[in-house]
């Protein structure tokens, strides 16, 4: 498992087959509170992601939505959380370009999402 801080930065350039890897951790998500099997007080984390590759002009050439990405049950409130969002870029030769990269983070627990637009070399 990999801790807060620990990677290797890589540039925007990646080539037809490659996974791109972001590394995200979220602020002030919410907690939803539930009970355990022994009746104790637990809360529970949950994320999903939407991951969407376009051209600059918005046509889409690869992701998914809804992806399951956490769902953490814990004894106390965390309020850090890592989460990895993968990409592969579809192995095609013919994509070569500049593209985006589209990740929304959704906590299903609150209902707010937050976006974060990367720009993707395709080489």
């Amino acid at each position: 498992m990999i801790g807060a801080g620990q990677y290797q930065e890589h540039s925007n350039v990646f080539a037809p087959g490659e996974e791109i890897v972001l590394y995200v951790q979220p602020i002030g998500f919410g907690h939803k509170q539930i009970q355990g099997q022994n009746g104790e007080k637990l809360y529970l984390m949950n994320f999903t992601a939407d991951i969407i590759l376009s051209t600059k002009n918005g046509t889409i050439i690869g992701g998914g939505q809804d992806i399951p990405v956490t769902q953490l049950i814990s004894h106390y409130r965390n309020v850090e959380l890592l989460a990895t969002l993968t990409l592969t870029i579809p192995p095609d030769q013919s994509i070569k370009g500049d593209y985006l990269a589209r990740y929304t983070m959704n906590d299903q627990t609150t209902g707010k999402s937050f976006d974060i637009t990367k720009d993707v070399t395709i080489s």
